[in-house]
């Protein structure tokens, strides 16, 4: 049972992650993403795969602790008026 956990868990956060509107809502669900992966990872006993997915994880970890969000309310989807009336991204 614990295995199944184990190998549903990435499935759910990557297919979460196509209804998330925010980079901060996909940043999470991308650091739940490799969480999950790395756990599942050491319990295949795959060091190396699990160090990759840590580091990825850590960067995660620090663009949502120093906010180095990409776009101007971490909005992913912007248009041209947006860019136009928004005063961040003038």
């Amino acid at each position: 049972m614990f295995e199944l956990l184990l190998h549903t868990l990435p499935v759910v956060f990557a297919i979460a992650s196509f209804w998330s509107n925010t980079e901060r809502k996909l940043l999470l669900l991308n650091l739940g993403l490799c969480i999950s992966i790395g756990a599942l990872l050491v319990f295949e006993q795959a060091w190396g795969g699990a160090i990759v997915i840590t580091i990825a994880g850590l960067s995660t970890c620090y663009r949502l602790i120093k906010q180095k969000l990409l776009s101007c309310g971490g909005y992913l989807y912007h248009s041209y008026f947006h860019d136009v009336y928004c005063a961040d991204c003038k």
